[in-house]
């Protein structure tokens, strides 16, 4: 074998920050890891989401929000459903901090109390004539305030099993 001497002393730096620390402390005190959790699915907007769904609902008016979360699905008995959040909403903001895309989000959960109340900022598709997610008089994007309270979801070291809240 050949030892390349280009790559001597090359090292990966990991950013070592106040989340790090709280997991690793978890970990050492418990076994396990507890998280803030919503209970949904989502993706962050980008430009070939919102045209694709345009595609398919035609005068969905989603073009006109630039970024955010797009909720796929608000899994039974969570937070996110008693909150009535729907398939098609864009989380664009959680207690008043700008949400631009899933890491976003997930970061404002991490620095966020476990079973306080929330409030999600929602930009809603509202189509005309009673279709689409929620009927209106008229089409375009309608700002909906919803409230919940965030739940944990635990993740066990040892078991490696995943604990959400019931």
């Amino acid at each position: 074998s050949t030892v390349r001497s280009e790559a001597d002393g090359l090292s990966f730096a990991i950013q070592f920050d106040q989340n790090v620390q709280r997991i690793l402390d978890q970990m050492i005190a418990s076994g396990k890891v507890r998280r803030a959790w919503l209970g949904f699915r989502g993706v962050s907007l980008n430009p070939e989401i919102v045209e694709q769904i345009d595609n398919v609902i035609k005068q969905s008016e989603l073009h006109s929000i630039k970024h955010g979360v797009l909720v796929l699905k608000a899994y039974e008995n969570s937070p996110a459903m008693q909150a009535n959040l729907m398939p098609g909403d864009v989380i664009v903001a959680i207690n008043d901090h700008p949400i631009k895309d899933i890491g976003g989000l997930l970061a404002v959960l991490d620095e966020y109390p476990i079973d306080r109340p929330t409030e999600l900022n929602v930009k809603r598709i509202v189509l005309a004539n009673g279709k689409g997610y929620d009927s209106g008089d008229s089409s375009g994007v309608k700002i909906v305030s919803l409230k919940c309270k965030i739940k944990p979801d635990e993740y066990d070291i040892f078991t490696h099993k995943d604990q959400p809240y019931n």
